[in-house]
Formats: structure tokens, sequence, C-alpha cells
């Protein structure tokens, strides 16, 4: 903690996911009201699995145009590492200060995912993997509302949510320099050699504040990802903005 201790925080919130917020992410199901019951007991057994953690550092920052890249800085001016982002750093050209976190909600959850699967029972899996999305979801707030108070006590605004992979010329790759910049460590994530994080519901990001932007709020930039179908884009679909 030692290179990260003037600019960290560390979080493990309360958080909750709504029953009517399960039903409205099941798009796959039709009528999904008809599993009232099962949605109960699976979102009481989540309660038990999820593991929310959270941490964040904030840098200064300086954008290198020609390179497609953002050099970061801790309040001492040392630089702390340099992101290659590509033509989509230039949303970051506004920024003054920059925000990078990396949330999980821990490895149980996932494991019983897998091990409803497993047993056959496909829509309890199902529905244990939505809550763990909602439940990511829920933790990453508390990220994005922490970004937004600080924004707004500077008068400044808030740049968008970028993730490495979900950008165009950020690739998944981008994740190793990423979480070089947060003790992730210390909320139990790493990469694996696919440079995806352990475990499976987690989420990386950096988000830029500054005058120059006009928006209060962090919005995510699902839009841009070539997932089209993938649960996150779904709970933006619904209204479940980050």
């Amino acid at each position: 903690m030692a290179d990260f201790a003037e600019n960290v925080t560390i979080l493990r919130p309360e958080i909750s996911v709504d029953k009517l917020k399960v039903q409205k992410q099941m798009g796959a199901i039709r009528r999904p009201e008809r599993f009232s019951g099962l949605i109960d007991s699976v979102l009481e057994e989540a309660r038990e699995l999820w593991r929310p953690e959270i941490c964040w550092a904030s840098y200064g920052i300086k954008m290198l145009p020609a390179e497609g890249a953002a050099a970061l800085y801790r309040e001492s001016g040392e630089p702390a590492g340099t992101l290659v982002i590509g033509k989509r750093s230039a949303l970051l050209n506004k920024a003054r200060k920059c925000f990078v976190t990396v949330g999980t909600i821990g490895g149980e959850l996932s494991d019983k995912v897998a091990e409803f699967e497993k047993e056959g029972n496909a829509l309890a899996s199902y529905l244990l993997d939505v809550i763990g999305v909602l439940a990511l979801h829920a933790t990453h707030e508390h990220f994005r509302r922490s970004v937004e108070d600080y924004a707004c006590s500077m008068k400044w605004g808030a740049g968008p949510i970028m993730q490495p992979g979900s950008l165009e010329g950020w690739s998944i790759e981008g994740q190793e320099e990423l979480l070089k910049l947060v003790p992730v460590s210390e909320i139990g994530v790493s990469l694996n050699e696919n440079f995806m994080m352990t475990p499976m519901k987690s989420h990386s990001s950096i988000v830029g504040v500054g005058p120059g932007y006009g928006k209060s709020r962090s919005e995510c930039l699902c839009e841009e990802c070539d997932r089209k179908h993938c649960s996150w884009r779904r709970t933006k679909e619904y209204g479940f903005v980050l």
C-alpha cells in the first residue's frame, strides 16, 4: 500500500439488488414475474454470497495526443504510469484529474452460478448471474457517486466511464497497466493470462474530471462497445445507469 497511500480509497460497501430490477434484467425470458418465488429464493442466497469491494486512486493527468495516451502523476509530481488508450483518449482531454477504479463482488457468487449449471439448474444459474451483474453495478455506483461529488465540490464536471476492451483502440490488454494504478491485491483481484480479471464479476475503469466537462454525471459508453448483447448494456437499456 505504500506506493498508493496518499491517493487511495478502499471500500467494502453495503449493497442491495431490487427484485424488480432482476425481473427487468431478465430480457431473454418472457413474463419473468412468473418466477417471482424463485427470484426471491435466489436473491436471498445471493446476499450471502456477494462480497462487494472497491478501490480507487486519484491522479494528475497529462495527455500525450501523438501516442493516444494519458500520463498519470501522483500528488508529488512523480510519474505513476501511462495508459495507451488510442484515439478515444481524446475523451480525457478535458480532465484536470482522473480516478482509476477496480471493483468486485468476489468469487463465491460465480462459483455458485457454475454449481447450479453443473447440477442442470439452468434457470437458477441464469438468475444468479443476472443478480451478480446488478450487484457489481451497485458496487460501482459507490465509486461513480464519489467521483461526481468530488467534481461538484470543485465546480467541475465528469467525463465518461472508460474501460479497456470496450473502446475502439483500447484493447483488453490495457487492463495490465490500468490495474497497476490501484492496489488490487487489497480486494483480491488479479489478471489471468488473457488479461481478464479474476474474480469474474469485477470491473475496472478510468474517469476524468475537470472544469471543461459539461456534465455532472459520469456516463457509460455502451454504445461504443462491440458486445451488443452483454449484460452491462442491458442494464443501460432498462435504465440502471452506472
